[in-house]
């Protein structure tokens, strides 16, 4: 079982072969709407898919396009990476954010990504500068953005609107979730965020932009969906999304069907079924 069909490909290849094994492939995201488009990787990564016994797709939307390569007589199977509900639940706001030193009085929104254009954080401190009024935001990642970012907060005078966190671990984005009031994807590719599965884990609706594979995680019981690198659309979302009173229960359903438990039994089913076929 191989994550990506470019840099191990010819490895899982070359296995299979000698040791006459199935070979399943996991493809999250770049490697398909990336690899598949220049002319060199995309031979490896066509000789991976056609090598696979199964492909493991994040989303729909990666399986459609790995089928516009002419990639049609293989089990595909759409299994997201899910979030891990130890970490990732429904906790009680106010204490964590009485625990990480939080505002209790404003309206927290939250990013976690790469400080980088693909995550386009550049369009989320836009978008809150048309919103400003008591809302704040926290930014935790690092990337080669955040001088850029820093800059563009210092001239619109957001200091009290936009907080830079740095890099945190797992347990800590958790609290961060727990503690806020939203949590925003302004990114321009995905295959399917497990950040937003970690968020709707959490209780917590979102605003994503409708890219790739997106669409099938943010429906309206969840969250808006926003146009890539539309400010005004973005804050008129997020005002939207801070000011409705959300069905939690209906969050953190959504958020259990894309959980890692569930994940992983339908990753069990598909490894039960290339063994017995490959056993008769």
């Amino acid at each position: 079982h191989i994550h990506g069909p470019f840099g191990d490909g010819l490895i899982g290849g070359r296995i299979k072969k000698k040791y006459k094994k199935p070979l399943i492939v996991t493809t999250h995201g770049e490697d398909v709407t990336k690899y598949l488009k220049k002319a060199f990787s995309k031979i490896l990564v066509k000789f991976t898919f056609k090598n696979s016994d199964a492909i493991i797709c994040q989303s729909k939307f990666l399986e459609d396009e790995i089928k516009k390569f002419g990639i049609e007589n293989k089990k595909f199977c759409i299994i997201p990476m899910g979030a891990k509900t130890k970490y990732f639940r429904l906790r009680d706001k106010e204490n964590v954010r009485k625990k990480l030193n939080l505002p209790l009085d404003k309206k927290i929104i939250l990013f976690v990504g790469h400080l980088d254009p693909r995550k386009d954080p550049e369009t989320l401190v836009k978008a809150i500068n048309r919103i400003k009024k008591d809302a704040v935001c926290y930014m935790v990642g690092k990337g080669k953005l955040k001088k850029n970012l820093n800059e563009m907060v210092s001239k619109l005078n957001l200091e009290n609107h936009v907080k830079f966190l740095g890099l945190k671990s797992n347990k800590d984005v958790a609290l961060y979730m727990s503690a806020c009031d939203l949590f925003v994807l302004p990114s321009l590719m995905e295959g399917l965020p497990v950040v937003l599965c970690e968020a709707l884990a959490s209780g917590k609706p979102v605003v994503a932009t409708a890219v790739a594979g997106t669409p099938e995680l943010v429906t309206k019981d969840v969250g808006y969906l926003v146009k890539p690198k539309d400010e005004r659309d973005l804050a008129k979302k997020i005002m939207l999304a801070l000011n409705r009173r959300w069905n939690t229960k209906k969050l953190l359903k959504k958020g259990k069907q894309f959980g890692a438990r569930e994940s992983a039994k339908k990753l069990v089913h598909v490894y039960k079924k290339l063994i017995k076929d490959n056993s008769d």
